[in-house]
């Protein structure tokens, strides 16, 4: 089953708050810090549709303006 990247982000920002740490989080889900980071990373973004996390990290990183 595949959870648009939104929804996982907005679930991830709810297991952060319950466990206080991303740390924490990435150990309960089996996953590396940096990835509970990315998916959180995206809630900073405009939701836009269906856009995949790899292209949303890409537009993140662009400086603000361009």
């Amino acid at each position: 089953m595949d959870v648009p990247p939104w929804t996982m982000a907005k679930a991830i920002r709810e297991l952060v708050q319950v466990h206080d740490s991303q740390g924490q989080v990435a150990k309960r889900l089996g996953k590396a810090p940096a990835w509970v980071s990315q998916r959180l990373a995206l809630l900073e973004l405009t939701p836009a549709g269906g856009l995949k996390v790899g292209p949303a990290r890409r537009i993140g990183r662009r400086p603000k303006g361009e």
